[in-house]
């Protein structure tokens, strides 16, 4: 599955893909259609950034 470490970050953290969405200045299903395939490098630490900032 495309993404994986990102998906697994994000269930070890217990934040949802709208949490993630919504930082990120986009809708949830926008974010999810990024996750059906590897995100470009710029795009995936855009999204980790965003989740590190939810993990506070």
């Amino acid at each position: 599955m495309a993404n994986e470490e990102i998906r697994d970050r994000m269930r070890v953290a217990n934040v949802r893909h709208w949490q993630i969405a919504h930082e990120m200045g986009i809708s949830p299903e926008t974010l999810c259609r990024h996750l059906r395939f590897e995100l470009p490098q710029a795009e995936r630490e855009r999204l980790l950034v965003a989740l590190d900032r939810l993990k506070q």
